[in-house]
């Protein structure tokens, strides 16, 4: 089931720190939708990371926003070099 992405997922847990301490007010705003976009491509299922990459240039940053907010992402390098992201578990409500 796929949440609206109206809601920022910041809005929605609070308590999550952006990865950067330093990030802008002004900020939060984008860099949740990045997090609400990254978490629809892998609630679909693997996805590669250049899919991911087209979202959010530092999505690094925010698969590690949403490692902190409970999801479990796995990582797994392929022998041709590229990288495919699978979500493997995430808290009820997101």
């Amino acid at each position: 089931m796929k949440r609206s992405s109206a809601t920022p997922l910041f809005d929605i847990l609070e308590h999550l720190p952006a990865t950067d301490p330093n990030v802008a007010i002004h900020a939060r705003r984008r860099l949740s939708g990045q997090n609400r976009r990254i978490l629809d491509l892998l609630s679909e299922g693997p996805a590669r990371l250049r899919d991911i990459a087209a979202i959010a240039a530092k999505y690094t940053s925010r698969i590690s926003d949403l490692r902190k907010a409970g999801c479990v992402i796995k990582c797994e390098e392929q022998s041709d070099g590229n990288s495919i992201y699978e979500l493997i578990s995430k808290p009820s409500g997101l």
